[in-house]
């Protein structure tokens, strides 16, 4: 695998909102910047989209009933704007009253602008924001687009912010420059009848399981990849475009989404390559993302070298086959926003490096409030903030942290749970020279630095079922409380001496023991046998007063020389 650059460990800031065509917010939702989610309570809509605008002040006439939709489980109506004649979306929440649905990722606007300077006035700062692409592919043609773009990337690089983008995987459109229609990947597709059709809009039909994204009448367009002139010109001359505006990263998205060749009831799909002998047989499926996965990595981070600009370059995944793990950070996406799927998020998160995936990440805290567990209209501030919580507590102590959706933002959470974001993000930004330690053993030896408990304590049977604890590196013991109204854990030690980093107890493994864990605190343990140098690169963290604030212990570690003891026989103070 290839090293991640340390700003790539750190706060990724994904949304549909903001877009990156839209530096300032075009609507009343952020009028009032920071405090205007305030005037929205309740819930946000989830896949409704806002049928018209407002202008001025306007008197309202309400022309529909209140209807219930039974896939998203809430109560919505339609008021007439008397002004500008449009229908404006209502929903109704908890308290019985209806409150306006915004776009996507609303309250708190949808421009870049908007949104980082509500994370910066809320203490909140992100090492870098991922932004959805609409217009990307305009900017490369037409020089207002390309204006637009570099406004916003070189915007947030005025705030110490990098910029990365948002598409579907090898996504490609005739809007962009030099774009020629043989550049496409193509199909045959042949219907029940025997007429066939050469289409490039390429249906969504294969492994796509209960994606809600991805349903069978989706499409989605692809580069051709075994045409070298179609990839020269989609990695150098619309990409080299987006590394010359600034651009320092890409997540993918539907990679599981090509279809193998085959029969798929109502018609069969066979490709028409510009060379069929890339792809063995109908193996298209996981090869093909995997190796544009590959070949987009390797060209993005040349680009950078030749041009000399620093910092590297982060590739985050949602999906790809056998060799897909060597390159970017593969990551977990769109699960909803509750706490049985932040349970599942974490182990499968766990479960990833022993798969041979040393960077895993996902949608911290979920994508989506729309799921049959939990129904939207259920979905509190109060609950939301405790499931963020939680979330973001054990994700703080992985290789990242990353959020994305049409979900709440972190600084529209409880007042507490704001203060714990701040905390446990804080702790993640000290972490990041250990994380880099272990992301460079992963590199070489493929051990990913979140561990399952067997990586690391093969001969201890009493660690095969453990599915929601692990060891962060070799010295930490992380064991997340990922259950609401739940403020205990039973955590398994393994042989050896260990320091409870909440209460500043010794104790010594080959057993379970019960831990106490408020909201804001997640069991920790340190191995006491631990290398020197992990010990001194964990001082800092533990010492700290944000490690304080979470555990109330003011700790006394210190470093010590490679050679020495690493421990004191007093480790804190009270």
């Amino acid at each position: 695998a290839s090293l991640p650059p340390e700003w790539g460990q750190g706060e990724l800031i994904c949304r549909y909102s903001p877009d990156l065509s839209q530096l300032e917010d075009r609507n009343e939702y952020a009028v009032n910047g920071y405090a205007s989610y305030k005037d929205i309570s309740g819930y946000e809509s989830y896949y409704i989209k806002q049928t018209g605008k407002l202008t001025g002040t306007v008197k309202y006439v309400q022309i529909s009933a209140a209807t219930s939709s039974s896939l998203y489980n809430y109560d919505y109506t339609y008021l007439y704007d008397g002004s500008s004649g449009n229908k404006v979306l209502y929903y109704k929440a908890s308290d019985g009253l209806y409150y306006k649905a915004g776009p996507k990722g609303n309250p708190g606007g949808h421009g870049v602008k908007t949104i980082v300077n509500n994370l910066i006035a809320a203490g909140m700062k992100p090492t870098a924001v991922i932004m959805e692409p609409w217009g990307w592919a305009a900017a490369t043609k037409t020089e207002d687009a390309g204006n637009k773009l570099k406004e916003v990337v070189t915007w947030l690089d005025g705030q110490g912010i990098k910029a990365m983008f948002y598409m579907g995987v090898a996504g490609i459109s005739g809007h962009m420059k030099g774009y020629k229609e043989e550049y496409q990947a193509w199909a045959i597709k042949t219907y029940k009848d025997g007429t066939t059709e050469r289409i490039y809009k390429i249906p969504k039909t294969s492994g796509t399981g209960e994606n809600p994204d991805v349903g069978d009448s989706d499409v989605q367009q692809y580069l051709d990849i075994t045409n070298p002139e179609a990839v020269d010109w989609y990695m150098n001359e619309v990409w080299g475009f987006m590394i010359d505006a600034g651009v320092d990263g890409i997540k993918i998205d539907f990679c599981e989404c090509m279809p193998d060749e085959g029969n798929y009831g109502d018609f069969t799909l066979e490709y028409d390559w510009y060379d069929d002998s890339i792809f063995e047989g109908d193996d298209v499926h996981h090869a093909y993302s995997t190796y544009f996965i590959s070949l987009f990595y390797k060209s993005m981070v040349e680009q950078k070298l030749k041009k000399g600009i620093p910092d590297g370059f982060v590739v985050l995944s949602r999906g790809g086959g056998i060799g897909s793990q060597r390159n970017p950070y593969l990551w977990e996406g769109d699960q909803a926003r509750t706490f049985p799927k932040i349970e599942d998020q974490l182990i499968a998160l766990i479960n990833s490096g022993i798969s041979c995936v040393p960077f895993m990440t996902y949608d911290m805290a979920g994508y989506a409030y729309s799921v049959s567990s939990q129904s939207f209209k259920d979905m509190t501030v109060e609950l939301e903030s405790r499931i963020f919580a939680r979330a973001v507590e054990y994700t703080a102590f992985t290789s990242t942290l990353q959020t994305h959706g049409d979900v709440r933002h972190a600084y529209q959470m409880t007042e507490e749970v704001q203060e714990i974001y701040r905390n446990f993000t804080d702790i993640h930004e000290k972490l990041i020279p250990y994380i880099q330690k272990y992301s460079q053993i992963a590199c070489d030896t493929g051990m990913p630095v979140v561990r399952a408990m067997v990586l690391q304590y093969q001969h201890d049977s009493n660690v095969y079922d453990l599915e929601t604890q692990y060891m962060f590196g070799e010295a930490l013991l992380v064991a997340p409380i990922t259950t609401d109204n739940t403020t205990t854990k039973s955590v398994y030690l393994p042989a050896g001496t260990w320091l409870n980093m909440l209460t500043g107890e010794t104790v010594t493994g080959g057993k379970t023991v019960t831990v106490n864990a408020s909201l804001g605190q997640l069991p920790v343990f340190m191995n006491t046998d631990c290398t020197a140098e992990d010990n001194n690169l964990l001082v800092d963290v533990f010492n700290s007063a944000t490690w304080k604030a979470i555990s109330g212990h003011q700790f006394n570690l210190q470093k010590v020389n490679i050679t020495g003891d690493p421990w004191l026989d007093d480790p804190f103070v009270d």
